[in-house]
């Protein structure tokens, strides 16, 4: 069955800039499967940010654009990357174009707008597509926090309790103003994956850098992982009926220093 995972973030802020593409493309190449990043960002449209580095790294695409009244969804396919780029711009074409990408995908990565599940458009339909959330963040005091409340209030809504909900932390530990006790305090109260350098800077624009393999690893790891524990639903969904883990009970911190520090 396919696995949706969406990124997102507490705020808007440049922590998710470049998060689902490098996840797309470098889970295609981990797992050998065609994999659809979709751009359903109307705000940042950072996948269409990343078009040109996309371009220089893969070449072109094969290009498509399907449109419905007034709803068009853009379709670029770079075969030599098994990577299918589709990009929307309102809800209801994330609901007219979803179960199509379901039949043909096995992973879809989706860039989703800030704080996925609350508030209009396609933030408020996400949840009901969704099985796994990556919630970037900052890693200041006020940001960490702001994520925190966000984690909090997804494990606490009924409809999110599907969805298996990670924090990615983004930018180096001394980026923030923290020292190094409050920092991992602050991201002991937090379901962890790992961390990753900001992305999009100066000489730091390439997709599927090799120097980031180890960082994204682990990330890697568990969505193949949950992609092999995800039932069916009996509507064909991919879901899964387990209760949510306590913040309190996540071990990804210790996983995360085993891989990248064996």
């Amino acid at each position: 069955m396919p696995l949706l995972v969406g990124i997102t973030n507490a705020r808007l802020s440049p922590t998710k800039r470049g998060i689902a593409v490098e996840v797309a493309a470098r889970l295609a190449a981990e797992s050998g499967t065609p994999v659809c990043l979709l751009g359903a960002d109307p705000t940042d449209r950072d996948v269409q940010r990343h078009f040109p580095q996309l371009l220089a790294a893969w070449g072109a695409p094969t290009r498509m654009r399907v449109a419905r009244g007034p709803h068009e969804i853009a379709v670029a396919s770079f075969a030599r990357a098994h990577v299918c780029v589709v990009s929307v711009s309102d809800r209801e074409s994330v609901e007219l174009v979803l179960p199509a990408l379901q039949e043909r995908f096995e992973y879809l990565v989706i860039d989703a707008p800030s704080r996925a599940g609350f508030g209009v458009g396609i933030a408020g339909v996400l949840l009901d597509w969704l099985d796994a959330l990556v919630i970037t963040s900052g890693v200041g005091a006020g940001e960490l926090a702001e994520t925190r409340r966000y984690a909090e209030l997804l494990a606490a809504q009924p409809t999110a309790r599907h969805v298996d909900v990670r924090v990615l932390a983004i930018g180096a530990p001394d980026a923030g103003g923290l020292d190094a006790d409050q920092l991992d305090a602050r991201l002991a109260a937090l379901p962890m994956i790992g961390t990753v350098p900001r992305l999009g800077g100066a000489g730091n624009e390439a997709i599927a850098d090799r120097a980031l393999d180890p960082v994204f690893l682990p990330i890697l790891r568990w969505i193949r992982t949950r992609a092999a524990r995800t039932p069916a639903s009996d509507d064909g969904r991919a879901t899964t009926h387990e209760p949510p883990d306590s913040i309190e009970r996540h071990v990804a911190n210790r996983l995360y220093r085993e891989v990248v520090d064996p």
